[in-house]
């Protein structure tokens, strides 16, 4: 292993971070008022307020400066239909290539496409890729099968879609998401982050998907251990109309474990971008082991790195959010890059809820949704300060 490469290993345990991972199974339905878990009913003071929410992501336009054609080309060559729809090595190893080409073009111009040594580089680790995204193949197509089944109901019912689209766009409540009860977790907290009790509890706007674009669309509120709580049914002006989207989440008893992980492919690659280094890296460490690839495929935890599904910075994007600014269009501005750069160690992941296999608890296309709180409000418990983010 070459220096370079040494020190991306040793950069990567230097990084590790612990984290409360959550582990879930299905409910029988006889939770104890205040127990933690993921969906079914919230358990809450007796006078609260059930939040509500105006319009939602996937029917707001979110601008941005690029244009339509270079926003198609991002949505056709970086979306995972792409990737792990491919049927046949060589349509796989056509998506990679396109994904650099659209890098040369969008991204950075002066980037070279490989060729010679690298080239031969590139083939070895398509081959490599190609082999460990085979388990993903059956799966993926499960749920293109699932995709194409919702797509043709919806196309037998435009009225339906919108119906969607108006109740999306009018007052709805957040779905209840998850309770964590923190004595039951507060072993497990060994940098004691979180009060030693009370109750956590999450609300996302599951009916209309926000990515994180409208920071309405999801709550965290703290009870603390003296409050007396009650289990609270969705309310009943919209029980009728949310019946599926609510129920559909069921109701997963949850407990919990302490762990570290080193930080996810994405951050190291922040840190080292020579893509040369990365080959012969991940010729000499097990992949699997060291990036957190052979855990279980639903990744729910508090803590820790974020397991980020994009090639994103989401302490970034979480700062030009608490600025209200728009991730993807704001100023060409000097004093906001400064402010961001700043400020991003600030934030820290709160609660990760990943979408749940033999469940209906799906974020996009199997994707997971984000907590994440600023350290200082983290201490001072103003969970109101919570942004959110979700990504596929």
């Amino acid at each position: 292993m070459s220096s370079k490469a040494q020190e991306i290993l040793a950069w990567l345990e230097k990084n590790r971070r612990p984290e409360i991972r959550v582990h879930y199974q299905i409910s029988q339905g006889n939770l104890p008022i205040g127990a933690s878990k993921i969906g079914g009913c919230p358990d809450v003071p007796s006078d609260f307020v059930w939040p509500y929410v105006t319009g939602g992501g996937i029917y707001e336009d979110t601008p941005t400066t690029i244009d339509d054609a270079d926003r198609q080309m991002i949505a056709d060559v970086f979306s995972p239909h792409k990737m792990l729809g491919a049927k046949t090595k060589e349509e796989f190893r056509a998506t990679q290539w396109a994904m650099l080409e659209a890098k040369q073009k969008l991204i950075d111009p002066s980037f070279q496409l490989p060729q010679g040594e690298k080239l031969q580089q590139f083939e070895a680790g398509i081959e490599k890729m190609w082999q460990e995204i085979q388990p993903l193949q059956k799966m993926f197509s499960q749920m293109l099968d699932d995709m194409n089944d919702e797509e043709d109901d919806e196309n037998e019912d435009e009225e339906s879609d919108s119906e969607d689209e108006e109740r999306a766009n009018s007052p709805h409540p957040l779905t209840f998401m998850a309770q964590l009860n923190l004595a039951e977790l507060a072993d497990c907290d060994t940098e004691n982050l979180l009060p030693k009790s009370g109750l956590l509890s999450f609300f996302y706007d599951y009916e209309s998907g926000d990515w994180g674009d409208n920071q309405q669309c999801a709550k965290v509120f703290y009870f603390s251990p003296e409050t007396p709580l009650v289990r609270m049914p969705l309310p009943l002006d919209r029980q009728k109309d949310c019946e599926d989207e609510y129920i559909d989440i069921g109701e997963l008893a949850v407990s919990f474990s302490r762990q570290s992980f080193v930080p996810s492919m994405y951050y190291a690659e922040e840190q080292f971008p020579d893509i040369d280094v990365w080959h012969e890296f991940l010729d000499t460490v097990e992949y699997e082991q060291l990036f957190g690839e052979a855990r279980e495929c639903c990744s729910i935890k508090l803590f820790g790195w974020a397991e980020t599904m994009q090639p994103d910075v989401m302490e970034e994007e979480c700062q030009l959010r608490a600025m209200g600014l728009n991730p993807y269009d704001y100023p060409n501005d000097p004093k906001i890059e400064t402010e961001v750069n700043r400020h991003k160690d600030d934030w820290i992941l709160l609660f990760q809820l990943d979408s749940a296999p033999n469940t209906d608890l799906i974020f996009g296309e199997y994707g997971r949704l984000y907590f994440w709180i600023r350290k200082e409000d983290l201490v001072a418990k103003r969970f109101d300060k919570v942004i959110h983010i979700v990504q596929s």
